[in-house]
C-alpha cells in the first residue's frame, strides 16, 4: 500500500483462480473509491508477489514477481505501457519511486535490491536527466554522471536510451552524443 494525502492504492496478489485487483481506498473512511483488474487492460499481466507506487503524473506502476516488465496504468486502469526491466533484473516483488531524482528502487524476490532509472519520469518528475547518479552536492553535474551513464548503457538499462529511439538497437552511439549535448546544457 502506498498512502497519499487522500487515498491509499493497494494491489491484491493473485490467489488460486482469483485475478489481481487494484483498488483506490479513501484513507479516512476506508471506502473503495474504484477498483480494476490488471488483466482487463493487460492480458497476461498477473501479480504473484508484487507492489505498486503512484508516479508523479498520477499513473500507477505495478511490479510482479512473475513479470519481465513494470506495468504502467492510468488511475482508472487503462494500460499506458509495459516498461521492460533492465538486463540482470527480474522477479520484482517491491518498488519505491524517488520522484525528485527520476529513479526507483526495485527489490527482487531473492532479496537483491536494484536502483534503476525510471525513464517515464524524465519529463515530469522534476529531476535532471543528466544527473545520472542523482547527486545532491555541488557541483550537481560531474564525472560521476558520465560513469553512471556508461554503466547504465553497458547494463542495457532503458535510461541510457537518451535519444528515445525505438529502432533496434535502441542503445547506440547516438545516445552518447545525446547525453553529451544534454550534459553541456546543464540542469534547468
Amino acid at each position: 500500500m502506498r498512502p497519499s494525502a487522500a487515498y491509499v492504492a493497494s494491489v491484491q496478489n493473485a490467489a488460486a483462480g482469483t485475478p489481481n485487483l487494484v483498488a483506490e481506498i479513501d484513507s479516512t473512511t476506508g471506502a473503495v473509491l474504484q477498483s480494476w483488474q490488471t488483466t482487463a487492460a493487460a492480458p497476461g499481466f498477473t501479480i504473484d508477489r508484487g507492489d505498486l507506487d503512484v508516479a508523479p503524473n498520477g499513473n500507477i506502476l505495478i511490479a510482479g514477481s512473475d513479470q519481465a516488465s513494470l506495468a504502467e496504468f492510468s488511475p482508472t486502469g487503462a494500460l499506458v505501457t509495459l516498461h521492460t526491466l533492465p538486463n540482470g533484473v527480474s522477479s520484482l516483488a517491491g518498488i519505491a519511486l524517488n520522484h525528485n531524482a527520476c529513479y526507483f528502487w526495485g527489490v527482487e524476490t531473492n532479496g537483491q535490491v536494484a536502483r534503476m532509472m525510471w525513464v517515464p519520469a524524465r519529463s515530469d518528475c522534476g529531476g535532471c536527466y543528466v544527473n545520472c547518479d542523482a547527486s545532491t552536492y555541488f557541483p550537481i553535474l560531474h564525472e560521476g554522471d558520465f560513469v553512471c551513464f556508461n554503466n547504465m548503457w553497458a547494463a542495457g538499462n532503458p535510461y541510457a536510451n537518451c535519444d528515445g529511439s525505438t529502432t533496434p538497437p535502441t542503445l547506440n552511439v547516438l545516445d552518447f552524443s545525446c547525453f553529451l549535448n544534454k550534459f553541456s546544457s546543464g540542469c534547468p
